[in-house]
């Protein structure tokens, strides 16, 4: 995955940068890998920043933000909102893949044929 990541009011931090590829790696078949996701640190007095944006696979747009006192606290809290919108976009190509055909599921069973239990058996001739 590639990954731009952006520092506002603070140094770059290698500790931030390992926490958000360790908790991205599970997401990777989520995500559409060709295309860089966007990760900004940003401290505000007191509160410190994450904003996240990426392209999941069907090629919607994600965005996340998250505000906390903490700013491994705020990378936990933007992780789960970001598992929740590839998980809900998943879940929406998958179950716009799988509509069935209606004319399929209009249709009646066949009732089973008699001919298909038939047994063959071989008879011995007499003596």
């Amino acid at each position: 995955m590639n990954f731009h990541y952006t520092f506002r009011h603070m140094k770059s931090s290698d500790a931030l940068k390992y926490d958000f590829e360790r908790k991205m790696a599970g997401m990777e078949n989520l995500i559409q890998t060709s295309l860089p996701i966007h990760i900004t640190f940003s401290v505000d007095a007191d509160v410190h920043k994450i904003h996240v944006g990426l392209h999941a696979r069907n090629n919607a747009i994600l965005e996340a933000e998250e505000m906390s006192d903490d700013m491994h606290k705020s990378l936990d809290l933007v992780m789960d909102n970001v598992h929740r919108q590839l998980s809900r976009e998943k879940d929406r190509m998958l179950r716009y893949n799988s509509k069935a055909d209606p004319f399929v599921e209009a249709a009646a069973p066949l009732p089973p044929n008699p001919a298909d239990d038939f047994v063959e058996e071989e008879f011995a001739p007499a003596r």
